[in-house]
């Protein structure tokens, strides 16, 4: 159980790694 939640965080941490610099760059390009 612990491991799927371990997966799930590492998932989540990396999708917001790659999106959260594209929307960054979107709100200053706007």
């Amino acid at each position: 159980m612990y491991k799927v939640i371990a997966v799930l965080a590492i998932t989540i941490m990396a999708f917001f790694i790659f999106i959260y610099p594209f929307f960054i760059v979107r709100l200053i390009l706007g």
